[in-house]
């Protein structure tokens, strides 16, 4: 598994994992006013803006299938999203794990974990 920077031509894969976990997940904590909040919050604007800044990083699989995103603003974890088949597989604990340990990340293109 790895962590590479994410660029313009992934945000529909950003905003799908993103929107397919707060559709699939978010149900199950909040009503669903604040479901479709956090659907528009993660509009392709604030994807978009994300990206183009560098602080959207995709996490992919062994076998090249990205099955998470995160986006970092300074030290704030902003957008951390596994797909849903994904989760329960240490894909997020791997995620936070790096974060926590390497400093490199947030300026790497692609960090192995």
């Amino acid at each position: 598994m790895s962590i590479k920077q994410a660029y313009k031509d992934d945000l529909q894969v950003v905003k799908y994992i993103t929107i397919e976990t707060i559709n699939q997940i978010y149900p199950h904590y909040y009503p669903k006013g604040a479901v479709e909040f956090f659907v528009e919050y993660h509009n392709d604007r604030n994807i978009s803006n994300d990206i183009e800044a560098g602080k959207v990083f995709l996490c992919v699989g062994n076998e090249e299938q990205v099955v998470g995103t995160v986006t970092i603003k300074d030290n704030d974890i902003c957008r951390l999203f596994v797909l849903p088949e994904y989760q329960g597989k240490g894909v997020g604990k791997k995620i936070i794990e790096t974060l926590e340990q390497d400093e490199y990340f947030l300026r790497a293109k692609r960090v192995e974990i």
